[in-house]
């Protein structure tokens, strides 16, 4: 009887096959997550890219309509706060900047006008909202100044000084004075309309997704670009707006940038592994400074 001659592998040839094997898995291994680290890295660059884009067109809307329907004179109550721009500059932190003008209404029109009676076509209800002084402030189209609330019942609104009673002859339209902040908390910009009804709401970024990491303006007073424009916010004529954000987690493999200058703030020395992107405009304001 003849036997067959089975050969099979040694042990030596198994242990080297199995090694082989090792060391492609851990080459596939190491370029799937090189490949995954990309990828995220580029998805949340992509995403805080398109907030930031999303931020600039919010807060240039409510930075150009500043001033509207109010005036400087007017010495609200609203926080303390002025008609138009009230800048908050610091050169150790994120900026911020609270806009006073009419920001809400033009759906409800004056029907008559008895003193400092004024009957409205609807309860405006939301748009007479106190602020955090408990102060209410109330505008009319085609009258460039703000007026206190001292009562309001249904349509009817009691006020501590009477309107020009020609606009009821043409049924202005009604307004809600708002003094709107933006400011950094966290990594979030947030916009606060000063309102004890109305929480502040954050415009872009997230407790997991805490992206915002400067906030900073220039303003353009009497031809000049200034970073404090205090005493000065009368005779502002644009506003530019510089954003800087960071993808929300850092890169441990790529340690290599640090947070640059930006406005009148310098930049940071500590290097870190966020990627950054600066986003600018100028807005050019409609209702505040005067003609050039």
């Amino acid at each position: 009887m003849k036997h067959c001659d089975r050969k099979g592998m040694t042990l030596i040839e198994l242990i080297v096959a199995l090694a082989i094997g090792v060391i492609l898995l851990g080459a596939i291994y190491k370029v799937y997550t090189i490949q995954h680290r990309h990828y995220v890295t580029q998805t949340d660059i992509s995403t805080m890219q398109q907030e930031a884009r999303l931020a600039l067109l919010i807060l240039s809307r409510d930075i150009r309509m500043a001033g509207f329907l109010c005036s400087p004179d007017d010495n609200l109550g609203i926080g303390g706060y002025s008609c138009g721009i009230t800048a908050g500059n610091h050169n150790d932190a994120p900026d911020n900047i609270t806009i006073v003008y009419a920001a809400k209404g033009g759906r409800i029109t004056v029907q008559q006008v008895n003193g400092v009676t004024v009957t409205l076509s609807a309860d405006p209800e939301d748009l007479v909202a106190p602020d955090n002084e408990g102060k209410k402030y109330v505008s009319f189209e085609g009258v460039k100044r703000a007026f206190e609330v001292e009562g309001h019942k249904g349509e009817t609104l009691t006020l501590t000084e009477a309107p020009p009673a020609y606009i009821a002859d043409y049924n202005a339209k009604f307004y809600g004075i708002r003094a709107i902040t933006y400011r950094v908390e966290g990594g979030v910009l947030i916009r606060d309309e000063n309102t004890e009804d109305d929480e502040a709401r954050p415009v872009i970024g997230g407790k997991d997704f805490p992206i915002v990491e400067d906030l900073q303006f220039r303003y353009l007073v009497n031809g000049n670009w200034v970073h404090d424009p205090a005493g000065m916010e009368e005779n502002i004529r644009a506003v530019e707006i510089n954003l800087l954000v960071r993808t929300p987690k850092e890169d441990p493999q790529d340690r290599n940038y640090r947070r640059p200058p930006l406005g009148d703030r310098p930049g940071s020395d500590v290097l870190d592994g966020y990627k950054r992107r600066v986003f600018s405009t100028v807005v050019q304001l409609r209702n505040v400074g005067e003609a050039e």
